[in-house]
């Protein structure tokens, strides 16, 4: 069964990577790793706020009272 995502982890994970090319000395197939990791996070991220902001606006058109 595939786990399940976690926005708030998946956030602190994308600024944990960032934090690590703050570093000076930086291994170049590391850092290809993690920018490949932070991207995949990124774009799971933004499917899922996706998905949040459809939910929001499916439930508003639930509840929007008719201005007619």
């Amino acid at each position: 069964m595939p786990e399940k995502f976690n926005f708030n982890t998946a956030y602190q994970k994308i600024e944990e990577i960032n934090e690590w090319f703050q570093e000076e000395n930086i291994d170049l197939n590391e850092a290809l790793e993690k920018y490949q990791q932070g991207k995949e996070l990124i774009n799971k991220c933004k499917g899922e706020l996706k998905k949040a902001e459809n939910q929001f606006e499916d439930i508003k058109k639930k509840y929007v009272v008719s201005e007619e």
